[in-house]
């Protein structure tokens, strides 16, 4: 928290977000190179940074539990997105699985009175509280007035729009209420298209996916071996013909999964320690 906020609060919480991003944007912009490296230290030292933690605790006074599915769907995208380059920024990036764990559990930001971790906002409230990976239990236990935010079901093509700040996350894409269907099938063709996450390897009979698809397959399907029935849906041209072809044959398809790339964009950056935290 930079401060509690008392004054008025945007009634449109989408375009308050937006508002933010665009500043969060003309800050991160001026601190890039050009093969895409941000110096976050250099953002922390921007005229602007000062104007975006003071407007961020706006949120402080959105309320999620009065927004319709759709529009909590793309708020929370969004809102994921642009809190994982504030956190780059204010607590630095995570370079170990044990900071990692600690960065998704622990930093976390009040939306409307709701105290919400990165790991709270994904699971808890895009995925209908299901279990994170490698995690014993959902986010929110029974009596847990968050529990009121999570979304009915998710929809798996959530996984092709949450950037977690690594190399193997998709890219970060503005999503809307009104066309956030259309947003969602276009960032899961574009994902599923790019080799690092899918290949469809006919020879071998064998698919290879990126590890996304591996942590959150309860998401996409019912069981490793359907997943190939799955990921059809987000194919399309020769990829998609091939797979097809596949899962007709009737033949065993060997799903394999790529190596996470955890590495970040930081060009320069803190290295994150729970120590930075703060209430």
């Amino acid at each position: 928290s930079f401060r509690v906020w008392v004054d008025r609060v945007e009634s449109d919480a989408m375009a308050l977000l937006n508002r933010l991003n665009k500043l969060m944007g003309s800050i991160i912009s001026k601190v890039t190179d050009g093969n895409g490296y941000v110096d976050y230290l250099a953002a922390a030292e921007d005229e602007k940074y000062f104007t975006f933690e003071e407007n961020v605790c706006e949120l402080q006074g959105v309320s999620m539990a009065s927004m319709d599915d759709k529009t909590k769907l793309a708020f929370g995208i969004n809102l994921y997105n642009l809190m994982i380059k504030y956190a780059f920024i204010k607590l630095g990036t995570p370079d170990s699985d044990l900071a990692r764990d600690s960065f998704f559990s622990n930093v976390s930001i009040n939306i409307g009175g709701d105290v919400l971790s990165f790991k709270g906002l994904e699971n808890g409230i895009l995925r209908g509280n299901k279990r994170p990976p490698y995690a014993l239990s959902a986010p929110f236990s029974k009596g847990d007035p968050r529990l009121k935010l999570a979304l009915p079901k998710v929809d798996p093509r959530i996984h092709f729009a949450l950037n977690c700040g690594a190399k193997s996350c998709p890219p970060v894409k503005k999503f809307t209420v009104d066309a956030i269907e259309e947003e969602l099938r276009i960032v899961a063709l574009a994902f599923c298209e790019q080799s690092d996450n899918v290949i469809v390897d006919d020879d071998k009979c064998e698919l290879h996916l990126s590890t996304i698809l591996n942590w959150y397959q309860s998401d996409f399907a019912e069981s490793k071996s359907a997943l190939p029935k799955a990921v059809v849906n987000y194919l399309r041209g020769d990829s998609k013909e091939k797979l097809q072809k596949m899962i007709e044959s009737k033949k065993d398809i060997k799903v394999k999964f790529t190596k996470y790339d955890w590495g970040t964009n930081a060009l320069k950056s803190k290295t994150y320690s729970s120590n930075f935290l703060q209430a």
